[in-house]
């Protein structure tokens, strides 16, 4: 009874919207820390001209709501569309490489172009430097199980094998789920898989990555099998959890880990990191504020500090 206590209690948690954004706490991230609105936020202070080109570009509608600003621009919510302003040329090019173009985890623009230099200069300073105009479909905030997904791989695609989570297969998932199956219905058949108990090997700070790549060497998988697996099975726990003691352990870990809600969506952000790859943006920045929801997935919404290939064209917005 305890247990399953504290598996609602965790599921509750992960599937809570990120609510720091919420659009009536009049709290915005501006420069990654939380601040109290005023109501010249929600004022765009560029020139009235200007503004009415980018709204007609931009098929923008109603009265503009101030989202969140950082080093490189600010955004703003009009109805379902986001009005963004960046000085990242990286970030426009991105945008240009993906407009028109539709992914489940990866947010679907509308349209990137760039200001001209008389404009820049007669808007206010906040938004003289801000050479580029970005918009984009609004999308819902994350839930905690989304933006841990994204810290959990944000932290895969610095490392030695980064390369594979950007020609992640859509596959993948299921090839799991069936990889950790076979681990666990091999592991009760035979618990001599899991080699030394408890009682013999007790320590608490035991790396499990040598047993599993002897139990994934015993059971004949390919290199490529190990490393999803592994990916997958310690995504959740770690490697230094006691999940492998027993047969009983290994199978109640298993549950755990399919049935998580970061499981898919780690799957998702890997398969928007590759879609973004195929259309020429290399993108690594996987935090919080770049991630939404989108149809109950979770989305990449910003492509700044990218490696953009080729010299996407960013026309400038017409008056």
């Amino acid at each position: 009874m305890k247990l399953l206590l504290e598996n609602w209690r965790e599921y509750t948690i992960l599937n809570e919207r990120i609510n720091s954004l919420d659009p009536d706490s009049g709290r915005r991230f501006i420069n990654g820390l939380l601040a109290e609105m005023s109501e010249n936020d929600n004022v765009i202070s560029i020139p009235d001209k200007e503004m009415a080109g980018i709204r007609k570009w931009g098929g923008l509608k109603g009265e503009p709501s101030f989202l969140g600003a950082g080093s490189r621009g600010s955004a703003y919510k009009f109805e379902d569309k986001v009005l963004k302003f960046t000085n990242d040329r990286d970030e426009a090019e991105g945008a240009a490489l993906l407009t028109g173009k539709m992914h489940p985890n990866v947010y679907d623009v509308y349209g990137s172009g760039q200001r001209s230099r008389e404009n820049m200069k007669n808007s206010t300073l906040t938004k003289q430097y801000t050479s580029y105009v970005v918009v984009y479909k609004f999308l819902n905030y994350p839930t905690n199980a989304m933006t841990d997904a994204a810290f959990k791989l944000y932290y895969h695609v610095r490392g030695k094998n980064k390369e594979m989570f950007y020609r992640w297969e859509t596959s993948n998932s299921m090839k799991a789920r069936e990889l950790i199956s076979e681990f666990v219905r091999s592991i009760k058949e035979d618990p001599m898989l899991l080699g030394a108990t408890p009682d013999q090997n007790p320590s608490a700070s035991e790396n499990t990555l040598p047993k599993i790549k002897r139990i994934a060497d015993d059971l004949g998988w390919s290199n490529e099998q190990h490393k999803l697996f592994e990916i997958m099975w310690t995504l959740i726990g770690g490697a230094y959890a006691h999940y492998l003691d027993s047969s009983e352990a290994v199978e109640e870990y298993a549950n755990k880990i399919t049935s998580d809600p970061r499981f898919e969506h780690f799957h998702q952000l890997a398969l928007g990191l590759t879609f973004l790859k195929e259309n020429g943006i290399t993108f690594d920045d996987l935090k919080a504020s770049n991630i939404m929801e989108k149809n109950g997935q979770a989305a990449i919404i910003d492509v700044g500090y990218s490696i953009i290939e080729g010299n996407p064209e960013l026309p400038e917005i017409e008056q």
